[in-house]
């Protein structure tokens, strides 16, 4: 899910909102949980509190003067055994009241969701709307720790409690101050914030020992069982603090969902995120020619001027293209441009065609001619040379694709592209490990394909060592009929690449009988294509066509489909195992 940041204010009033319903709805729950909560943190804060103070009275000689004199009556060596039984006992006590608060929360957040009569909005809702319930009551708690522990050092350590209050007002006056003047500033204290409250409670404890270091040095320095109790107090306050920050953050970066869990007149809806906005705010009529013309620039070197920019369909969600029309400064010769952007979380669709491209520029991949790829506003973009290019209508794209496979058949990847592929994504022979299988004969255990199954896994060893001899070829599986285009010779290009792989010849190819058939009547002009062909017969091109076929259906567990293919792969491992004159192994 995504989460969405709001303005201070807004946080306030949308935490005060949920307070006062959840207050009104458990009363009685979220009562008991911020007690036993307290409870819990101050049996935590004894048991680390009164160990330390047993080995100081143990490895003294007496019994040091700021304990209490009606405990020096006790003696040192049993008052030293009652401060261990102590400690013990406030653990025990954190550790139940620990478990309490977990079946305590478990059972308020049901209610919660009870009372709001919804249907289920979102997977694990239960347990989103069960950590949510601990995080409120947790921070509450944590809140009340805070104001009470604030109380107490006033008392014992007045000044102590000024200098710390002095270091939030200024960590406050900072946040609202950077936040006024600097947007990406705001932003990266926001991330501090958000992602390490520990951190910042930390330095505020180290400033509070600083100002203790400070007051003792002073000609008239606190009470040393005051400063003692300084520290152990403000390292309390700033981990409470921090956690408080931690889980009200937490609540609402999801006051989205949290809202429609809790209120019966919120509805699930989701704001558009501030990068899709960001993202197409740049696409925007009035900052579509500035961008497009920087992207163009910076990757020609040239100042261009854009004309026109049309807008070109890629079927791809989150990546979008432009037919661009620029005029050079110097020459006012007209170019033409096909620039790609991609959102950000379409990267990786970006950084996998710009690898290929970059990588097989000397290879006769039915490709746009690339020109290069860059980042502007933190997005991705790929430009490419553009002619007049057309789209195939959606009942002529059939015979166009196989053209485009045949293409990729008989185009060696160089080496380089080979090795960069083969140190950073599994082969086929990877992906069909016994492992991965195991899946697969689960499945097929309870079908009548559980004989054919088991005999392609007593072959699948050496039907892998076929397919590691098999030369490689690059293999598109997301061509589209927008992404198909052809030109006024009837040359087709392929005009995105973001899921690109490398599989053995003949992978990609359908496996249809019929078109089996006609992978036949290119087997001779593949050979003479490609010289690391020469040992390989058509049975070879079969198998790893259907290998690959198996490979993608096993990946989105069609099973059955599947498993009907074993059939055919078996008989095209069998002709090979036979050596029957066709066959060239």
């Amino acid at each position: 899910m995504q989460t969405q940041h709001i303005s201070p204010l807004k946080s306030i009033r949308w935490y005060y909102s949920v307070s006062a319903k959840i207050a009104r709805i458990v009363p009685g729950y979220t009562l008991a949980l911020i007690i036993i909560t307290l409870a819990s943190q101050l049996s935590l804060l004894a048991a680390s509190f009164l160990p330390l103070k047993a080995i100081i009275l143990i490895g003294s000689p007496n019994i040091p003067e700021y304990f209490p004199n009606s405990w020096k009556i006790l003696g040192r060596e049993n008052l030293f055994i009652g401060l261990s039984i102590a400690a013990i006992a406030s653990y025990f006590f954190h550790l139940l009241a620990e478990k309490l608060i977990r079946n305590l929360t478990e059972t308020g957040s049901k209610n919660l969701l009870a009372h709001s009569s919804k249907m289920i909005l979102f997977e694990d809702q239960e347990n989103i709307a069960n950590r949510a319930y601990l995080r409120f009551t947790r921070s509450l708690a944590s809140a009340f720790f805070v104001a009470l522990t604030i109380l107490l050092l006033g008392t014992f350590y007045n000044d102590l409690m000024i200098a710390i209050f002095t270091f939030w007002l200024v960590l406050i006056a900072l946040f609202f101050l950077i936040r006024a003047t600097s947007k990406p500033q705001h932003e990266k204290l926001l991330a501090v914030i958000n992602d390490a409250p520990n951190t910042l409670a930390s330095l505020g404890f180290l400033v509070a020992f600083g100002f203790m270091i400070y007051d003792l040095l002073d000609e008239s320095p606190p009470e040393i069982f005051a400063a003692l109790i300084g520290v152990l107090l403000s390292r309390q306050i700033m981990h409470r603090v921090a956690i408080f920050a931690h889980d009200t953050n937490s609540l609402i970066t999801q006051h989205f969902q949290l809202s429609a869990l809790f209120f019966h007149t919120h509805q699930l809806t989701q704001p558009q995120p501030s990068a899709d906005a960001n993202f197409w705010g740049h696409l925007a009529e009035d900052t579509r020619p500035k961008l497009l013309g920087n992207v163009i620039s910076e990757i020609t070197g040239d100042v261009l001027a854009v004309i026109e920019a049309r807008w070109h369909q890629t079927g791809v969600h989150d990546v979008v293209a432009f037919e661009v029309s620029a005029k050079n400064a110097q020459s006012e010769h007209t170019e033409f441009f096909f620039v790609k952007i991609f959102n950000l979380k379409r990267s990786i669709l970006a950084i996998n065609e710009a690898t290929l491209l970059a990588e097989a520029i000397p290879c006769n991949l039915p490709t746009l001619p690339f020109i290069g790829a860059t980042s502007v506003a933190n997005f991705h973009c790929h430009v490419f040379k553009w002619s007049n290019l057309e789209k195939f209508e959606p009942l002529d794209f059939k015979e166009p694709t196989y053209e485009i496979l045949k293409r990729m058949m008989f185009t060696t990847p160089p080496p380089s592209l080979v090795k960069l592929f083969s140190r950073s994504r599994p082969l086929i022979w990877d992906r069909l490990s016994s492992v991965e299988l195991s899946k697969f004969e689960l499945a097929i255990a309870t079908t009548e394909h559980i004989h054919i199954l088991r005999s392609f896994l007593e072959a699948r060893e050496s039907i892998v060592h076929y397919l590691k001899s098999y030369p490689l070829q690059v293999t598109n599986i997301d061509i589209s009929k927008d992404h198909l285009l052809f030109n006024s010779t009837d040359q087709k290009f392929v005009s995105h690449w973001g899921l690109w792989s490398l599989e053995p010849v003949g992978a990609g190819w359908p496996t249809s009988h019929k078109e089996l058939i006609r992978l036949e009547g290119l087997f001779n002009d593949l050979q003479n294509s490609r010289p690391d062909m020469a040992e390989l017969s058509i049975n070879d091109l079969k198998l790893s066509a259907l290998l690959f076929a198996l490979d993608k259906l096993l990946i989105k567990q069609q099973f059955i489909s599947a498993a009907l293919l074993l059939p055919e792969i078996m008989s095209a491992y069998t002709h090979l195992t036979l050596k029957t004159p066709e066959t060239s192994h």
